[in-house]
């Protein structure tokens, strides 16, 4: 098998100024309530990519972007206190619609582990 060689690279520059006299604390509060969630995104997703390391995603789920669909549930549940491996269930629920490999998503809730 040959090697694939990228099609394109992309660089940028990117830049930042401090903000003075800005009040960050409500998005502070905000991900202090939603970082349980996007850990487990970060941890099923780990998980998916160990059981399937070529990933192929639908452009939707229920009509709106895939990325959308994970952002849409953070907002959701941001206020509901879930453990860990309710965050990984409902995680899960969400992405099995994304087809990997040829197969959906299905045993990935029952087979979710934290990193």
């Amino acid at each position: 098998m040959t090697a694939r060689r990228p099609r394109a690279r992309e660089r940028e520059l990117n830049t930042y100024t401090g903000v003075q006299g800005y009040d960050f604390g409500p998005g502070r509060e905000y991900w202090r309530k939603i970082r349980a969630h996007w850990s487990a995104v970060r941890a099923v997703w780990a998980e998916l990519l160990l059981q399937h390391p070529r990933v192929v995603l639908r452009e939707e789920v229920d009509g709106m972007p895939h990325y959308m669909a994970v952002m849409a549930q953070a907002n959701d549940l941001v206020n509901k206190p879930l453990s860990d491996e309710q965050w990984r269930a409902a995680v899960s629920e969400v992405l099995q619609h994304l087809p990997v490999g040829g197969r959906a998503l299905a045993n990935l809730r029952l087979s979710c582990r934290s990193p």
